[in-house]
């Protein structure tokens, strides 16, 4: 038997158990290229089949964990606790798409829908120094008139240097959108969904400070002479010039820091790139996936490890959407990355793939059950 029918009597459901062992031992052998066209392989074979059966789950898992270490670009492994019957799909949909991909059985009901949520785009609220309110959206372009040496473009504002009168405006995203901003100083800053951003219209002083409720991602202009200040609710970082990330929701229970190039000092804790601060009730330090951390403005969700309720917090800011739990949920250790851009459904149906939870929507209320409520 030649390796491609091998895979589709695998995809079929009709292999037996040492074609199975076959199948296993086959895809751990290779390497590079010839694992790549292996799986291309296989993935023919899936596309052509709806899944019966699966390859024993543990030697799946070890097999994932092996094409995980591959480096293909647009492409990401992603490893779920999937059940038996979608482990062999996950193998094949992931370097596919880049996304998740579950072959689902005929027997699962679809998820209870009556509205389609689409994800949103480029829009915030200014709310300048006099109180007065700006909506901003893609549509605009040009000089604002009420505020002298500030310009909009296409989803992000723009501030030029040497304004006379010093203003403290502040940035809004609503649920669902987000916005960029280019400081005074040069330095630019990338505003997630449901976040604010106050700061002057000119840096004067000793200091550029600003103050952030929500995430942004900051690549700071240097300027050794004027440090770089953000305040959030329980944290200062201080910069003079490199790339970060900044993550203080007020629903999260720590305030995160994550350097990406450069030095920064969250309180009194300096920072190395790839590391993360974590400030709650004290300030913990870890290295982290940084592409995880970035995957926002990237236009992606990116989780690893992850537990329900954490993943839903990023869902309803996306989507502008209500969560809530009909019973004492606590599902963990789910891993995917997935396009911002799709529909809701299609993301909450790849969760419910995983056979630990399920999904209501009504109207803009979603509601989490267990899969077996």
């Amino acid at each position: 038997m030649n390796h491609q029918d091998l895979y589709n009597k695998i995809a079929s459901g009709q292999a037996t158990e040492a074609e199975i062992a076959a199948f296993n031992q086959h895809m751990h052998s290779l390497e590079g290229n010839v694992l790549e066209q292996a799986i291309d392989g296989y993935i023919q074979a899936v596309d052509a089949q709806t899944i019966t059966t699966a390859a024993d789950e543990q030697s799946l898992q070890r097999l994932m964990a092996k094409i995980d270490q591959r480096e293909t670009p647009g492409a990401k492994i992603i490893r779920l606790p999937w059940r038996a019957t979608a482990a062999a799909a996950v193998i094949a949909g992931m370097l596919a798409t880049g996304a998740w991909y579950f072959m689902r059985s005929a027997e699962r009901a679809p998820l209870a829908v009556n509205q389609v949520i689409k994800p949103t785009g480029n829009q915030a609220v200014l709310t300048l120094g006099n109180g007065q309110q700006v909506v901003l959206d893609n549509t605009q372009k040009g000089a604002l008139s009420m505020q002298q040496g500030t310009a909009v473009d296409s989803g992000k504002i723009t501030y030029q240097p040497g304004t006379e009168t010093v203003e403290y405006n502040t940035l809004s995203t609503p649920r669902g959108m987000q916005y960029q901003v280019i400081l005074p100083d040069g330095s630019h800053v990338w505003l997630n969904a449901a976040s604010s951003l106050r700061y002057p219209t000119a840096f004067t002083g000793n200091q550029r400070v600003v103050e952030l409720s929500g995430e942004a991602y900051f690549d700071v202009a240097p300027k050794a002479s004027q440090a770089f200040l953000v305040k959030t609710r329980n944290s200062t970082v201080t910069v003079l010039g490199t790339a970060f990330n900044l993550m203080a929701y007020d629903d999260e229970t720590t305030v995160n820091t994550t350097l990406i190039n450069g030095a920064v000092k969250v309180n009194e804790v300096v920072l190395k790139p790839g590391e993360q601060a974590s400030v709650g009730n004290h300030t913990q330090v870890s290295r982290v996936d940084t592409s995880e951390v970035l995957a926002w403005k990237e236009g992606r969700f990116k989780f690893k490890n992850a537990d329900i309720r954490k993943i839903m917090r990023q869902v309803a800011r996306w989507y502008n959407v209500d969560i809530s739990y009909s019973d004492s949920i606590e599902v963990e250790g789910l891993s995917g990355d997935v396009q911002q851009q799709q529909h809701i459904d299609q993301l909450l149906e790849t969760l419910e793939a995983t056979g630990d939870v399920k999904f209501m929507i009504s109207g803009r209320k979603i509601t989490v059950m267990p899969a077996k409520h």
